[in-house]
């Protein structure tokens, strides 16, 4: 399947392509094998992206995409910068990740820590986020991931 993008916008790109994923699979969980991602990753993108799921009608037009697309657009919000302390924290994090786990988790919280700096909300509590998300991915890190139930 090949999907035309309008321009550079990262976040109506992950919006179409999450849609899409969606209408083709008509579950979540299929969505989510599609995509390469986990249930739960897909999910919190339902939510960021302001997805309608389950869809009101069974055939999505590819117009009726590219026009969720474009509203998506108007809505994002300016990019902010993670505090270098955080990213460093991150980053080093990320080492010790397997691959298939590196982007999904801390991608989420770089962009939701990027929107409480946008917000302008008190730096101890971006900081008591980022230590949240550092104690749950060294967790991860040691218990392994989580095998689903069969």
């Amino acid at each position: 399947m090949r999907l035309e993008l309008k321009d550079w916008n990262l976040n109506a790109a992950e919006r179409l392509i999450c849609v899409e994923a969606l209408a083709t699979a008509g579950s979540i969980v299929e969505a989510a094998k599609l995509l390469g991602i986990t249930r739960h990753a897909l999910k919190r993108r339902i939510i960021k992206h302001n997805i309608e799921w389950p869809m009101a009608t069974e055939e999505t037009e590819t117009a009726e995409v590219v026009a969720l697309a474009v509203e998506a657009e108007r809505t994002t919000l300016p990019a902010a910068s993670v505090p270098k302390k955080a990213e460093w924290l991150f980053t080093t994090l990320e080492s010790f990740l397997p691959a298939r786990m590196r982007g999904e988790d801390l991608g989420d919280a770089r962009e939701h820590i990027a929107k409480m700096v946008n917000a302008g909300v008190n730096p101890a509590r971006v900081w008591v986020q980022v230590l949240l998300v550092a104690w749950w991915t060294l967790l991860k890190i040691v218990k392994g991931p989580v095998k689903p139930h069969k």
